[in-house]
């Protein structure tokens, strides 16, 4: 998945620098199918740009989950004599604070398939 809109992402470190940056170190994740181990796609630091990104972001926990809104990269480069030196910058712009997979699970009940009886409520049609 890598860093991108819509991605999940665990907080390991929240630092505000000021009422329009807040520093997050996040890291995300994916299931690797043939082992079933997680393996991490994006691990560093991140800034929560604006006033509104900031404030909430301050707001956050470590092992906080949140998901990606609208986000950039940009790469800087600074040359200082003969040595060219690459910065990478994440910028976060919206998010949304996640509740233990809350999002993710399926809240209507599963109904009993081989009870004989049929429920028309559910029906299309």
């Amino acid at each position: 998945m890598g860093f991108r809109t819509g991605a999940y992402a665990k907080i390991w470190g929240v630092t505000p620098l000021s009422d329009t940056s807040t520093k997050l170190q996040l890291s995300i994740s994916r299931k690797d199918k043939r082992t079933g181990e997680y393996v991490t796609d994006f691990s560093g630091f991140v800034m929560c740009v604006g006033t509104a990104a900031a404030s909430k972001a301050v707001g956050l926990t470590d092992s906080s989950r949140i998901k990606l809104g609208d986000c950039d990269v940009s790469t800087v480069y600074k040359k200082d004599g003969d040595k060219k030196t690459v910065y990478t910058n994440f910028k976060l712009f919206s998010f949304e604070e996640v509740e233990n997979n809350s999002d993710q699970s399926n809240t209507e009940p599963e109904h009993d398939v081989d009870g004989g009886d049929i429920d028309d409520s559910n029906l299309p049609f």
